[in-house]
């Protein structure tokens, strides 16, 4: 088991005001204590022990806090839910698994998300929280200004065992012609979920110009991903249109509002931002 230190909102956020009083910034103290505090302090992650007991010390006095017991990688398997169906989608959409041979011998093994400044940084958090209820604090972030982009990673030779168990495999996807697991596409709740992560990453909400009407579009260039878009939306009675080149739409009104009332697609709350006179399309 992994020890990690949880620390209440509001008392951290005590701490964080009396060190900044002598004059610690946020990022000065996460250097001093070795790792990057924003995260448990405004989003509630856990913090190491070695950190903590930095913290403690740079503190100058004992800090109440919650000692939580993780498993470690060596001894994870992935629980079938609904938080690791959307996950799956996400990979499926804008991630990969990695092996990598070191010329040293050996292999680097690696789950990798990139995620593109285009989502906003709101999706990015969503990603991340989704991420720590199944992993805790176990994964990396990689912020590429340059390339508009964030990866995601985790390190685990344990985690590609435990990924593949559940459908997950490593290699390219498009040759590799990915689908979604049989476990997920047998259950109407995970498929709603796994459908999430798939349309958020590789799929888009759109009104044309030319008219006052919504369409869904999701693109991959697995053949067989997309036609397990287009079964687990007929067994939501979705209908979509046929799959063309690396594509298939929801173009019917009526289709489009239930697509987006069941699956609750991050993309729509976008979509509204950019398009305030759709906030009654839901319900007209």
């Amino acid at each position: 088991m992994l020890i990690r230190i949880k620390i209440e909102k509001k008392q951290f956020e005590e701490v964080y005001q009396e060190l900044r009083l002598r004059g610690w910034t946020l990022n000065k103290i996460s250097q001093k204590i070795g790792t990057n505090i924003k995260n448990s302090l405004y989003m509630g992650y856990t913090l190491n022990q070695e950190s903590f007991i930095k913290l403690e010390k740079l503190f100058g006095r004992k800090i109440p806090h919650q000692e939580i017991q993780l498993e470690s990688f060596e001894s994870f398997e992935f629980p079938k839910k609904q938080q690791v169906a959307e996950l799956a989608g996400i990979i499926l959409g804008d991630g990969s698994i990695w092996i990598i041979k070191k010329k040293t011998g050996g292999n680097v093994y690696a789950l990798n998300i990139t995620i593109s400044y285009n989502l906003n940084f709101d999706y990015i958090n969503y990603v991340k929280s989704l991420m720590h209820s199944i992993f805790g604090d176990n994964f990396h972030s990689y912020d590429k200004p340059k390339q508009k982009i964030i990866e995601l990673r985790i390190y685990s030779n344990k985690l590609l065992e435990e990924l593949s168990k559940i459908g997950m495999h490593a290699g390219n996807k498009v040759e590799n012609q990915v689908s979604v697991p049989n476990w997920i596409k047998k259950s109407e709740k995970f498929s709603i979920a796994c459908l999430r992560g798939l349309v958020d990453t590789d799929g888009s909400i759109y009104s044309p110009k030319s008219r006052h009407q919504v369409y869904i579009n999701f693109s991959n260039k697995s053949k067989l991903l997309l036609n397990d878009f287009k079964v687990m939306c007929r067994k939501l009675l979705i209908q979509t249109s046929g799959i063309s080149s690396s594509n298939l739409y929801i173009y019917d009104q009526l289709n489009v509002k239930k697509f987006i009332n069941t699956i609750k697609p991050f993309k729509w709350g976008q979509f509204l931002n950019r398009n305030k006179e759709y906030k009654d399309f839901l319900i007209e």
